[in-house]
């Protein structure tokens, strides 16, 4: 026996669910899906009594239109339940999992996302849904093969660092969905994207940082709080949120003392004048050092400004960290100093940037002319040299 029930939320609603009673067993499935009253209770009159029909029975209350398609959808699944009940066929994924939306479930779940990554959840549900096209995508959809289909198609677009993190939050929407009874397997769960190592990011070396000071920017604000990253090290996230008092004494000269917004640890790094110059005049201690449009439009003007500066590389707010680092060691600071004034809890991270330095210095051996390459030019310049003296003679 399968029998539609609701169950009153603190909210004021109802959550709908069957009750399956089956060999003197009663198990309970929640529909996640929600009414605005009880209709599996008869219409009640002003008085509290239970209103007949003209055969004698309870007469069923009357749908609101906002609960139509809601209640309908319910009653098909107590019913095809009951059905396969009957045929032997204990189960009701079916009907749920063609009639619920996963792309409305993976919403919910970013939605309701508050940890601190939550721009990389935001990040992955923005493609997902540039995957589909901006369509709504069913649970029935859904299968290992279109894992597989996101992957590849998240690896296309982006590093494998990134594509990685948006992927894992799609992971763990299906994984849900797979508890909460969506989806009959987990299809995701053996799906993997494989981070390379490494920084994934361009460098800006002195050079360039140097023209970029050399060309006017779109946006002044963006200019000086960029360079002085390029010079610190500090992410955007503790940039936007620095304010005078972050710029403190430190014997004779100055330097920030911030908590990082990403780790929630305390780090300290000097200025040199260049970054004091990119600064400002100071001014009251709760003020911000800079006032900054929101993420998107810093890059958008950063993009803008490297083309005017002549800069070929993909210049965001993160190449700032990455250049000040590397700049770091190529110029003989070592390892131990880098990971402190990058606020990093282990050398682990810090050591990409010896390996990406390494990578920097052998590319400009590789640009050295081979020893064939030249001993060619030494062994052909008397050759023309003697031609050019016979033809003379020959005159």
């Amino acid at each position: 026996m399968v029998t539609l029930r609701a169950k009153k939320r603190a909210t004021g609603n109802f959550h709908l669910y069957v009750d399956i009673y089956q060999n003197g067993q009663r198990e309970k499935r929640y529909l996640k899906l929600y009414t605005s009253q009880d209709y599996t209770q008869p219409e009640i009159d002003k008085h509290g009594n239970v209103v007949f029909d003209s055969k004698g029975q309870p007469k069923a209350r009357k749908l609101k239109p906002e609960d139509k398609t809601t209640w309908e959808l319910a009653t098909k699944i107590r019913t095809e339940l009951e059905n396969n009940i009957n045929k032997g066929n204990y189960g009701f994924d079916s009907v749920l999992k063609s009639k619920t939306s996963f792309t409305t479930y993976f919403t919910k779940y970013v939605d309701n996302y508050n940890k601190k990554d939550v721009r990389k959840a935001s990040g992955g549900l923005a493609k997902f849904n540039d995957f589909n096209d901006n369509k709504n995508v069913l649970c029935s959809a859904m299968n290992e093969d279109y894992a597989i289909a996101f992957k590849e198609y998240l690896e296309s677009k982006l590093s494998s660092e990134t594509a990685s993190s948006y992927y894992r939050h799609f992971k763990v929407a299906v994984k849900k969905a797979h508890k909460d009874g969506l989806l009959k397997t987990n299809f995701a769960d053996d799906v993997r994207i494989k981070t390379t190592p490494g920084l994934q990011k361009d460098i800006l070396n002195m050079g360039e940082i140097q023209k970029l000071n050399n060309t006017p920017a779109g946006n002044n604000q963006v200019k000086r709080a960029f360079l002085f990253s390029c010079l610190t090290g500090l992410r955007f996230c503790d940039i936007i949120n620095l304010k005078w008092k972050d710029i403190q004494d430190n014997d004779g000269g100055l330097m920030v003392s911030i908590i990082q917004s990403k780790t929630n640890k305390p780090v300290k790094i000097n200025l040199n004048d260049d970054a004091i110059m990119f600064l400002g005049d100071r001014k009251a201690n709760e003020e911000l050092v800079y006032t900054l449009p929101s993420h998107t439009g810093v890059l958008k003007s950063l993009r803008t400004w490297a083309k005017k500066a002549e800069v070929n590389k993909k210049v965001t707010y993160h190449v700032a960290r990455h250049s000040f680092a590397t700049n770091l060691i190529f110029y003989g600071t070592d390892v131990k100093t880098t990971s402190t004034l990058l606020g990093h809890s282990s050398l682990d991270f810090t050591n990409l940037y010896v390996r990406e330095v390494e990578s920097l210095k052998q590319k400009a051996v590789n640009k050295l002319p081979t020893l064939s390459t030249v001993t060619s030019e030494i062994n052909t310049k008397p050759l023309r040299l003697k031609r050019r003296q016979s033809k003379q003679m020959a005159k």
